[in-house]
């Protein structure tokens, strides 16, 4: 069964060149891969997979927006069967 697309996000500053972006828990799935847009070949990245609903972001310059998606995914041996993308998710740094 392939895991649903990830919803409800939500930013929280910890400093100001770093934050946390956190989701809507997922049961049943294994972790997530969180991808990255590159502004310069308008293609997404992965970043980091986790296996909480949330990832710390550093390293953030001031007055910059950052785009991410996160997909969740489920590992059942050797098979690893991905959710679709969410929608894309900006950050503005102020």
């Amino acid at each position: 069964v392939k895991p649903a697309k990830v919803t409800a996000f939500k930013k929280t500053k910890l400093s100001k060149t770093k934050v946390k972006i956190s989701w809507k828990k997922q049961s049943k799935v294994t972790g997530y891969k969180v991808y990255r847009l590159n502004t310069k070949t308008k293609t997404y990245k992965l970043y980091k997979i986790t296996k909480r609903n949330y990832v710390s972001v550093a390293n953030l310059k001031k007055n910059a927006v950052y785009t991410f998606k996160v997909k969740a995914y489920k590992r059942s041996g050797s098979v690893v069967v991905n959710g679709d993308y969410s929608k894309a998710f900006k950050v503005k740094i102020k």
